[in-house]
């Protein structure tokens, strides 16, 4: 599971301590922006506990390195128009691309789906909004991933959401299933048991404010989908 939004490094240590595997920076221009800089000292604590993914929007292939080595990325989070070709280019640079995908309908879903399966190592589907590019806590409609459900990773009933770092080893062409958007406490068991995602992904559902993660939501939030 991933804790994204991180802004000071005591969000990292409380995604740690719950037993996160992720924690996610926001390098877009966003409530949650951080700079290269900040983000290597926000994950530096619990760097070696957590696998740290940055989350870009539009970004060339030249930023996106040369933040992965100054913040110490393992994976490049893909929000904008990025095209396959480009995720490829990432992805060959020794950096694990997810690609989000933010359909207005089901048969939009199918279409990305089938447009990078190929070029990623996961596809993170969230809600659409207007308002920005991701990061809304925008409900993502469940019922879409029925007909595209055998060509998700996490449409194997037998695998479980993802909990380890061993999860991310690349042993399936298949690209892992992240379930984004709209996730809380409450609400990740059910989201789990209808869509059976590889990797699940939340921000503003452990917040107390906008942008403030609160360590007691975040506990709350992985001992649920570790319950599941």
């Amino acid at each position: 599971m991933k804790i994204c939004g991180c802004r000071k490094p005591a969000d990292a240590i409380a995604a740690a301590d719950a037993r996160a595997t992720y924690a996610g920076v926001v390098f877009a221009e966003r409530l949650r922006r951080v700079t290269p800089a900040e983000a290597a000292e926000i994950l530096a604590p619990a760097r070696h506990r957590l696998r740290a993914v940055g989350v870009f929007v539009d970004a060339s292939r030249a930023e996106i390195l040369s933040t992965r080595d100054v913040a110490g990325l393992h994976v490049a989070q893909l929000h904008g128009a990025e095209s396959p070709e480009q995720c490829r280019a990432v992805r060959d640079s020794e950096l694990e691309v997810w690609k989000a995908l933010r359909p207005r309908s089901g048969e939009e879903l199918a279409t990305g789906l089938e447009r990078y399966a190929g070029a990623v190592d996961a596809i993170l589907v969230e809600g659409f909004s207007e308002a920005a590019a991701g990061g809304t806590g925008t409900d993502f409609p469940i019922e879409w991933l029925a007909p595209v459900r055998e060509r998700l990773a996490g449409a194997d009933e037998h695998r479980a959401p993802d909990c380890s770092a061993e999860a991310d080893e690349r042993t399936d062409e298949r690209p892992k299933f992240v379930l984004a958007g709209g996730l809380t406490p409450e609400n990740v068991r059910d989201a789990i048991r209808r869509a059976r995602p590889s990797i699940v992904d939340v921000s503003s559902g452990v917040e107390r404010a906008p942008g403030e993660k609160d360590p007691e939501l975040i506990l709350r939030f992985v001992s649920a989908v570790r319950s599941s």
